[in-house]
């Protein structure tokens, strides 16, 4: 199960780092150097300013990175194999449960799949119009 934990970053690491790279190029260093000029160091202007401005990208980087997690199939399947109840990821599941012809279950994993994906576009949507990201 740690293999498919390494695998599961590399898998986001992309979105999560794509997301992250523009939150904070948007981000006015003009407000660092405010911050720098009135005698806060690096680490206090990036904790106390820059953070706080980049707090809607970071959720966003993490939903994005969550669901992404959710719907990896190969990379799962390839590091921690297809055993059922050991390695076993809701896509994996489904992938399983046809291949053994429990359709029941792999129709239950695949609407899963599909909740969760509603789930996390309207927090995105939501949380887009509060915050205007």
């Amino acid at each position: 199960s740690g293999g498919i934990i390494i695998a599961q970053f590399f898998v986001a690491l992309p979105y999560a780092v794509r997301t992250l790279y523009s939150t904070f190029n948007y981000i006015d260093p003009r407000y660092e150097f405010v911050s720098r000029s009135l005698g806060y160091n690096e680490i206090s202007t990036f904790v106390n300013v820059t953070l706080p401005m980049a707090k809607n990208g970071l959720f966003a980087s993490g939903i994005i990175s969550l669901a992404r997690c959710i719907g990896t199939f190969a990379s799962v399947l390839f590091v921690g194999g297809g055993i059922l109840m050991k390695t076993e990821t809701l896509a994996v599941s489904m992938y399983l449960n046809l291949s053994t012809g429990d359709i029941d279950m792999a129709i239950t994993a695949g609407i899963l799949l599909v909740v969760i994906s509603f789930i996390t576009i309207a927090v995105m949507e939501r949380y887009a119009q509060e915050h205007h990201i």
